[in-house]
């Protein structure tokens, strides 16, 4: 594809490289320099300008528009031309998604792809004028802010800090990253790189403390990342690896704390616990773990799902943990503190066990289903109507 601006000046073109390219149409010479060709999604299938409008309008293989800066003879560099605009055709299949930033105002997409979009929630501005294309700095809903890009096959999770500014992302390729999300400088970043799973990485966690507000990981918290990741994987092991303070230099520098063999199946997601000591592991092998986040030990196992548990999160203190599976009923399975402590898990097949979430103390055995119950129905009844709300 290709056209003529600045009244025949100057010519482009673009092609299945997803490059855009600008001539001098008197001298036949290349104005931009050299371009590495982009991914196979990023291809421009089509290119067009009109005069009345102040961009180059391509389309992308995956059915995004970006729009570009109209050059002119006059102000025309040799940088490589980057689209000041994206706006999503099709988001393709969602496999994982994530709120970013402390307002919540953008949200990363995990779209069946290599890279995770980040797409602007905020509400659109009325405005009675006529639209500013080319307006920096403004943000309407569905807006493409960034591509996170880095991971050679399709990302499967992410998770994101207290604070919003960072998220970790697993993919198929068996690697996770730490990114950096710094929009005000509209800086995407990948800070660090973690290798050493033989499969997939499909679960990742960082921790959600919330620093004191007089500390300076509160004040500035893109400059303090978080202390640790959480990673499961297909190969059935979780590890921890440990956060290097400055931006890595080269990929897969950080090292592993600890490597454990959690699950008998795939791990399917990892949940944090609000206070930083705990953390919890959902597999396909349908039972759910609770570990502590210092030695990586088992503190309980939450057991009844008939099929495997794709989901398990802490809601936030003093409420228990829930668990999300396969079959129709999702149980509560752990209650904070509200029963008397009691021996481990014993070997009945039926036996199931209420887990105080908040410090990975076992509190009772049930011997049947019905017990089970009766006991979770007491441990509800006891609790304030402030936590019940």
């Amino acid at each position: 594809m290709l056209g003529f601006v600045d009244e025949g000046k100057l010519t482009y073109s673009a092609g299945s490289n997803g490059c855009l390219r600008i001539w001098d149409t008197d001298t036949g010479r290349e104005v931009t320099k050299d371009q590495p060709a982009k991914a196979e999604t990023e291809g421009i299938t089509t290119a067009i300008y009109r005069p009345e409008l102040p961009f180059i309008l391509c389309v992308q293989v995956d059915h995004t528009l970006a729009l570009y800066q109209t050059p002119t003879k006059a102000s025309t560099t040799d940088a490589a031309p980057e689209p000041f605009r994206r706006i999503s055709g099709t988001h393709d299949e969602v496999i994982d998604l994530t709120y970013l930033l402390p307002d919540h105002s953008i949200m990363a997409l995990g779209t069946n792809a290599e890279e995770v979009r980040l797409v602007s929630v905020a509400g659109s501005e009325s405005s009675t004028g006529a639209h500013d294309w080319t307006a920096q700095g403004s943000r309407y809903f569905g807006q493409d802010v960034g591509l996170l890009k880095g991971h050679d096959d399709i990302v499967l999770t992410m998770d994101v800090d207290w604070s919003g500014h960072w998220i970790a992302t697993g993919a198929k390729d068996n690697s996770a990253r730490l990114w950096r999300v710094d929009p005000a400088n509209n800086s995407f970043t990948c800070y660090a790189t973690f290798t050493g799973h033989a499969q997939s990485v499909g679960a990742v966690g960082l921790p959600k403390t919330i620093p004191a507000e007089s500390s300076a990981q509160f004040k500035d918290p893109l400059s303090h990342p978080p202390p640790f990741l959480l990673t499961g994987s297909q190969d059935m092991t979780i590890k921890k690896w440990e956060i290097p303070r400055q931006p890595q230099t080269k990929k897969g520098g950080s090292r592993a704390l600890f490597t454990r063999k959690a699950h008998e199946k795939d791990i399917n997601a990892i949940d944090v616990h609000p206070n930083g000591h705990l953390f919890a592991t959902a597999s396909q092998d349908k039972t759910v773990k609770i570990w502590s986040v210092k030695e990586g030990e088992v503190q309980g196992i939450l057991k009844g799902h008939r099929r495997g548990v794709w989901s398990v999160k802490f809601a936030p203190e003093p409420w228990p943990v829930r668990k999300l599976a396969d079959d129709p009923v999702s149980a509560i399975e752990a209650i904070d503190g509200a029963l008397p402590s009691a021996p481990g898990p014993g070997k009945n097949k039926n036996e199931k066990t209420l887990l105080d979430a908040k410090y990975g103390v076992f509190l009772e055995q049930c011997r049947t289903q019905q017990e089970y119950r009766k006991k979770v129905d007491e441990a509800l009844s006891s609790w304030p109507e402030a936590q019940k709300a």
